[in-house]
C-alpha cells in the first residue's frame, strides 16, 4: 500500500508539474493573444483611417470633377465670345478701312 502511496504521489507530483507547464504556456499564450488583438485593433484603425482617406479624396475628386466641368463651360463660353469680338474686329476695322479710302478720295478730290 505505501508503495502505492508513493506511486501516486509520484503521479500526482508529475501531473502537477504538468499542469504547471501547462498553466505557464496559457499564460504566454493569453499574452501573445493579447499582443495579436492590439497589432488587429492597431490595423483596423490604420484601415479605417485610409476608408476615411479614400472617402475624402473621392468627394475631392467629384468637386474637382465638377469645377472642371465648369471651368470647360466657360472657357467654351469665352471662345465664342473672342470670336465675336474678333468678328466685330474684323467688320470695325473693315469699316475702317473704308472710311479712310473714303477720306483719300475726298483728298484727292480736293
Amino acid at each position: 500500500l505505501k508503495t502505492k502511496i508513493k506511486g501516486l504521489n509520484v503521479d500526482a507530483a508529475e501531473l502537477s508539474e504538468r499542469i504547471s507547464e501547462r498553466d505557464e504556456e496559457l499564460h504566454t499564450s493569453r499574452i501573445d493573444l493579447a499582443r495579436l488583438q492590439n497589432d488587429l485593433d492597431t490595423v483596423i484603425n490604420e484601415r479605417d483611417l485610409l476608408h476615411n482617406e479614400a472617402d475624402d479624396l473621392d468627394a475631392s475628386n467629384v468637386n474637382l470633377t465638377s469645377q472642371l466641368k465648369e471651368t470647360r463651360a466657360e472657357l467654351a463660353s469665352s471662345k465664342e465670345e473672342c470670336a465675336d469680338i474678333s468678328a466685330k474686329l474684323e467688320d470695325v476695322t473693315n469699316q475702317s478701312n473704308q472710311l479712310h479710302a473714303e477720306v483719300e478720295e475726298l483728298r484727292v478730290k480736293s
